[in-house]
């Protein structure tokens, strides 16, 4: 237990962390991170307790899917193929061609006339719908298997200058077989990649919401990746101060040209909270992308019905009326010696041991 004098010591620092040594660890904990943040612990622990069948449907879900101009081919809305140059002479006479920036490159765009008569002429194909399969299965399953209310919210991003985004609406698990995924139907295909609108979207469409669980599909081209981060941080310490509830963002890849550096970097953003929002997998298929997924969610599942979580002086740190996750983070003043995690009908209380080493190095 920290004394007076402990407190004293490691009060002035701000680069503590450690984690609390097995031996002083409650039973029912797995690891317990402590870092310090100014006057307060940011603690971080893990129930070592099954999951709660019953409790699997409390969050509220969202599917976003990338609509910049780079995901066209996915979206079987890329022609394959060569038209020759005096028909395509033809169609820019008819105002049938346009030439446009989209992500970041010059690129030549043939209207729907255009690709129609290509089509019925054999000059060209179209590219295979990956995302036709894809993203009504996940729909389903998010919606059958996990959304609170049995629906789940699919939207477009990234469209017209990038920013744009475009409701399908809320899907229910029934409707999700007759979906057809071919990209948006009022916006154009985006001129780049502008994820932070659809994050916004679904965070403050669901303030208040106590789990929020949402997918951007995408194949990696993050163009507000600075801002997106920012933006994290302070999503992240928010849901630290208990200002707002949970959002876990899980970002999938898909395309066989991916670009994965921005995808990483938001995985591995450290917002100095221990709330980790965003996590990432790469899929090639179906089966990959459900098995991947329900990696995610074992991760995130709910243990108890509900938990509480107080210092020693008897303040509520952080209160789970509607389940408690079995990985929990929250703040705690230095001066407080335990915090206590109430239960149904259980009382967990964790010392915390700052490590002799740690205030040898302060003295």
């Amino acid at each position: 237990m920290s004394t007076d004098n402990d407190i004293l010591t490691i009060s002035p620092a701000d680069d503590l962390e450690f984690t609390i040594a097995a031996l002083e660890t409650a039973k029912e904990f797995g690891n317990v991170n402590v870092r310090k943040s100014g006057a307060a612990f940011q603690i971080q622990f893990t129930l070592l307790m099954e999951p709660q069948k019953q409790l699997a449907r409390v969050w509220k879900t969202g599917v976003a899917m990338d609509a910049s101009a780079s995901m066209k081919k996915v979206f079987g809305r890329r022609l394959q193929g060569n038209i020759p140059d005096d028909i395509a002479l033809q169609y820019k006479k008819k105002g049938w061609v346009t030439n446009e920036n989209r992500d970041t490159r010059k690129v030549k765009t043939f209207q729907r006339d255009a690709v129609n008569d290509a089509l019925e002429r054999g000059l060209v194909t179209l590219s295979p719908n990956t995302m036709d399969f894809l993203a009504p299965e996940l729909v389903g399953y998010l919606s059958g298997h996990m959304d609170i209310d049995g629906e789940t919210a699919l939207i477009y991003w990234a469209g017209g200058n990038g920013t744009e985004i475009e409701i399908v609406g809320d899907i229910k698990e029934d409707e999700a077989a007759n979906l057809t995924i071919d990209g948006p139907d009022t916006m154009m295909f985006g001129e780049n990649s502008r994820m932070l609108p659809a994050l916004k979207y679904f965070v403050e469409k669901y303030s208040d919401a106590h789990w929020g669980m949402f997918v951007f599909i995408t194949d990696g081209r993050i163009d507000d990746l600075s801002e997106l981060k920012q933006y994290t941080i302070r999503l992240a310490q928010d849901i630290l101060a208990d200002k707002r509830n949970l959002v876990k963002c899980i970002l999938v890849g898909i395309g066989d040209e991916i670009d994965e550096t921005a995808i990483q970097e938001l995985d591995s953003l450290d917002s100095k909270t221990y709330i980790d929002i965003w996590e990432h997998m790469i899929a090639s298929d179906l089966q990959d992308l459900l098995n991947i997924f329900s990696e995610v969610i074992k991760n995130n599942q709910i243990v108890a019905p509900n938990g509480t979580i107080c210092d020693a002086q008897g303040n509520i740190l952080k209160k789970y009326a509607d389940g408690l996750p079995g990985r929990v983070a929250f703040s705690m003043p230095v001066s407080s010696p335990w915090f206590e995690l109430e239960l149904p009908n259980q009382r967990i209380r964790q010392i915390v041991t700052v490590p002799k080493y740690i205030l040898r190095g302060k003295g």
